[in-house]
């Protein structure tokens, strides 16, 4: 989050640009923009992300290497829970040409009880966070 008293920040959880796929989505009121279903998303919200890292520390300490702490989803539907989550007016046009796919790489949750919610939960705890 940022904390600012510069106007063209306060209002915003970046402290540079529109390069994060949210804030970058949120500043595309009133246009319309691609979707692409071909392409997946792989990843957390800051919330969520938070939360997995506080069990790994308190609950699996021992756990090391790399793993993929992430929840798919394809981009064009998270476009649009986004869009309804955030009453946003953006005109979301789908587009099959680009087909991005997300590494593979040891799930964090096998075998040791930490799950990663889903993104409907995640955007509605976003959303939620985001009218505060």
């Amino acid at each position: 989050m940022t904390l600012s008293h510069h106007p063209d920040v306060h209002d915003r959880r970046e402290i540079t640009g529109y390069t994060e796929l949210l804030e970058w989505f949120l500043a595309q009121g009133g246009k319309r923009i691609t979707g692409y279903r071909n392409a997946r998303y792989s990843g957390l919200t800051t919330l969520a992300m938070a939360v997995v890292v506080q069990r790994i520390i308190w609950d699996h300490p021992q756990l090391c290497g790399k793993y993929q702490i992430a929840a798919r989803h394809h981009k064009i539907r998270l476009l649009l829970q986004l869009r309804e989550a955030f009453q946003l007016d953006v005109e979301i046009m789908p587009d099959e040409s680009s087909v991005v796919t997300a590494p593979a790489i040891a799930k964090i949750h096998r075998g040791n009880g930490i799950t990663v919610p889903g993104w409907k939960e995640m955007i509605a705890a976003l959303a939620d966070d985001w009218s505060l």
